[in-house]
């Protein structure tokens, strides 16, 4: 009997788990959805909470996942805690050997590097290229197009405007295959100003153009884009 009672507890405990963990993982989905639709204060608030959650019972994959979308969701609202939260995602998904967040988590930390710091061209540039590596090596091609994004937005920063055409392109190339408008939109942007650099007014403006057909069909503003790089 004492046996069976253990073994009920056991399972009991282990049910209990599996439910909070995908109530935990539900509430970090809802608020990035919130977060895609604009809503970024509500956002933040159910990611808190799935952190939260996922720390009280040491899950931390989904722990992981919720620093991951904090760092992007805190660059827009919290800019100071950005970088501070995909740190320590960072670190989690290193010990749990979790590549895929890592890649995520790279690419949000040089995004952030490169909008709140001075330190673009080398912890951004770094980060970014660590994204990119980690998303070649797993082969996440829905990925690849985020932190190759930024490290030609570094490129073309610095002048470097050969290089920044190449991974413009590249990204390009994987954003109109998988259809994302918020990674085709700064490909034209980038490469609009490039080619106006040049002096290639045409091309700039044929590119400016599809840049405005981009948003019009797909309801994009390009003053309020948020989401690059992805929550996951």
């Amino acid at each position: 009997m004492g046996r069976a009672r253990a073994a009920d507890c056991t399972d009991s405990a282990s049910i209990r788990t599996a439910a909070t963990t995908a109530i935990a993982q539900a509430t970090n989905t809802i608020g990035v959805a919130l977060a895609r639709s604009g809503q970024l204060d509500a956002a933040r608030e159910r990611i808190e909470r799935s952190l939260a959650t996922a720390q009280d019972l040491g899950l931390l994959d989904v722990a992981c996942r919720a620093y991951a979308n904090l760092g992007v969701v805190y660059s827009s609202v919290e800019p100071k805690r950005a970088i501070d939260v995909s740190l320590k995602g960072l670190d989690i998904a290193s010990q749990i050997g979790a590549a895929s967040l890592q890649s995520y988590i790279y690419a949000n930390l040089a995004a952030a590097y490169c909008a709140l710091t001075e330190r673009c061209d080398t912890e951004g540039l770094e980060a970014a290229n660590a994204a990119a590596a980690l998303d070649r090596e797993l082969g996440q091609l829905d990925h690849l197009a985020v932190p190759l994004v930024v490290i030609a937005q570094i490129h073309q920063c610095r002048g470097e405007l050969t290089k920044a055409e190449a991974t413009y392109r590249e990204a390009l190339a994987l954003a109109e295959k998988i259809g994302e408008p918020q990674l085709i939109l700064p490909c034209y942007d980038g490469l609009a100003t490039i080619h106006l650099d040049r002096g290639d007014r045409a091309r700039a403006e044929e590119l400016m153009e599809r840049a405005r057909q981009l948003c019009e069909r797909s309801g994009l503003d390009p003053d309020t884009l948020l989401l690059l790089p992805f929550l996951c």
